[in-house]
């Protein structure tokens, strides 16, 4: 069967109804795509990340091994997607059961990001979606030409938000747009949080060694039996600033402030 250039793009493929019509969307989708692919380009925003983690640890006094490195790389992560428009406060998905799509769709289509607890301990990473978008954000701020001259406080409500909505999913395609995207298994580059977190671990030209050094240190923390007992208990007792969700399972939401 002949396919055109379009139909064969995996972007449009996966998009139905008004999203497949919004070509300025699609064209967004269609950088970002382009941008995760070329490991050169995502290098020098996670060499921005880890300058900016870098002066946050030493104005606290901290060294990436310590207590406290992870929660500055949190609360620097959630500055930059605030600022892109997205919700404060990062979910937590907490246990072992995956979250139903129309949840996750759902969550994505409210503008809040997902903190992956559950798979602190695996090659996803708990962080990496957040860091995938994080480099996209860092990427606009210093070249607003690559994404079409969109303000950065825009980036959530014009591409992000989409990737939850009902039409980002074709049900005559495999995949969603955020798995084309920024969740794509078996890729060597950073579409696959799989491969962005083992490249940030791994780091074999030292050129963002404090990132490396806090994303590895919390990756062998989440494998400990401890570590795992802790995060139950934190579902069936929820920590100041979170709240379970009313109807999704295995979820916890921060607190409107």
């Amino acid at each position: 069967m002949f396919f055109s250039k379009d139909e064969k793009n995996p972007i449009k493929r996966a998009l139905q109804g008004e999203l497949l019509q919004n070509e300025p969307f699609i064209q967004l989708c269609t950088k970002i795509e382009s941008y995760l692919m070329d490991t050169e380009a995502v290098n020098e925003q996670l060499i921005e990340l880890n300058e900016q983690l870098t002066m946050r640890l030493k104005e606290k006094g901290l060294k990436p091994g310590e207590k406290g490195a992870t929660k500055q790389l949190r609360t620097l992560i959630q500055e930059i997607l605030t600022e892109a428009g997205f919700r404060e406060g990062m979910l937590q998905t907490i246990g072992n059961k995956p979250l139903k799509k129309e949840d996750f769709m759902f969550l994505v289509s409210s503008g809040f990001m997902l903190k992956d607890s559950s798979l602190r301990a695996s090659s996803h990473g708990e962080l990496t979606h957040a860091i995938q978008w994080c480099l996209i954000i860092l990427k606009q701020k210093k070249d607003s030409s690559f994404l079409e001259n969109i303000a950065t406080s825009e980036i959530c409500d014009r591409i992000y938000k989409k990737l939850g909505h009902q039409d980002s999913s074709n049900p005559n395609y495999p995949f969603t747009c955020w798995d084309v995207l920024i969740d794509k298994l078996g890729e060597i580059d950073s579409r696959s949080p799989e491969w962005l977190s083992d490249h940030i671990q791994n780091d074999e030209n030292q050129i963002f060694p404090v990132l490396r050094e806090v994303i590895k240190n919390r990756t062998e923390k989440g494998k400990t039996e401890e570590n795992k007992g802790k995060l139950q208990k934190k579902l069936e007792n929820p920590p100041e600033h979170y709240e379970k969700h009313e109807e999704i399972e295995n979820i916890l939401m921060p607190k409107p402030k």
